[in-house]
């Protein structure tokens, strides 16, 4: 975590604070939600450079080790918290007042292009905080099959594909 707040190049560790502090999420974001929000950002174009994440097919859409080891430092430096969702065995990530002062002041000083990607990252939250589980997986397998290819929910679509042409032959 950097100490000096003010600087005008965010890490992207600092994009993920942000996306946890904007509003949108009132109960916070799952996993999976924070992952597939940060390859959104990184595949529209919005994520400056040095702030996009690599990511590689999961279980659960695009997923990168790196986002979970950036949540649980953002945890232990307290400026985000984690609970466990029953029955899932994840947790919900929010900020905590500390992590969203630290977010203000990052956005209060970004520059201009970083602004614009502030803005987007701000509506791809909106967004995926508003689409149910199965609905987030199926936008992004509809725009970037290729993260999907792994997906629990793109093999169990394609079983029941295959179940159902041979039903109707």
């Amino acid at each position: 975590m950097r100490n000096d707040h003010l600087m005008a190049t965010l890490t992207k560790r600092d994009w993920l604070l942000i996306l946890l502090a904007y509003q949108g999420a009132p109960h916070g974001l799952d996993p999976v939600r924070v992952q597939q929000a940060l390859f959104l950002f990184a595949e529209t174009g919005g994520a400056p450079h040095a702030a996009r994440y690599s990511f590689d097919p999961g279980p659960y859409g695009p997923m990168s080790a790196h986002v979970y080891r950036d949540l649980d430092e953002l945890v232990q430096a307290g400026l985000l918290k984690s609970r466990e969702q029953p029955p899932r065995q994840w947790h919900i990530y929010t900020a905590t007042a500390q992590g969203r002062a630290i977010a203000g002041s990052y956005l209060g000083n970004l520059l201009r292009g970083d602004r614009d990607s502030a803005q987007i990252l701000f509506d791809i939250k909106q967004r995926v905080a508003s689409y149910t589980f199965a609905e987030l997986l199926e936008r992004i397998r509809n725009h970037h099959p290729e993260a999907v290819a792994r997906s629990v929910f793109t093999a169990a679509r394609e079983t029941a594909s295959t179940t159902t042409s041979s039903i109707q032959q």
